[in-house]
């Protein structure tokens, strides 16, 4: 990845160099190194919204989001994944909606609102139902947990 984004930024392609960013985003995440996280999905977004990429932009705001979740800033995840969702919402991609609003009521969950997580859950499992996607039971598992299944 790194390869990746040192010829991305050599060749001046922003676009490959997003989804270099991202990915290596994504690696630190995972690893739990989430403040090089952070700085990767930050230089990421900066060059989704210069270049007018909303797709890039939302992922890139879901993917701060549950960073910030799994550091316990839980505000900040909310804030980024609502923004995120916004974003999605008006592009129209209704499977992105569905994987932000797991991951907007698992934050909304760590952040002690339970109804609200329940309803976002309940809303990204109506769209993942409505496009017969493996997501759904996964939803309806979050929801089982809370007793709103």
């Amino acid at each position: 990845m790194l390869e990746s984004l040192a010829i991305s930024r050599e060749l001046a392609d922003r676009l490959s160099e997003a989804g270099s960013l991202h990915s290596l985003g994504g690696v630190y995440g995972r690893l739990g190194r989430h403040e090089e996280a952070i700085a990767q999905l930050l230089r990421c977004l900066d060059i989704c919204r210069a270049l007018g990429d909303r797709q890039g932009e939302a992922a890139s705001l879901n993917d701060l989001g549950v960073v910030h979740r799994a550091q316990g800033r839980h505000v900040e995840a909310i804030a980024r994944l609502r923004e995120g969702l916004e974003i999605l919402r008006e592009l129209g991609s209704r499977q992105g909606q569905a994987d932000l609003l797991r991951d907007l009521g698992d934050a909304l969950l760590a952040a002690g609102h339970r109804d609200p997580a329940a309803a976002a859950w309940a809303e990204g499992l109506a769209i993942s139902e409505a496009l017969e996607t493996p997501q759904s039971e996964e939803l309806r598992d979050r929801l089982a947990s809370l007793g709103a299944g």
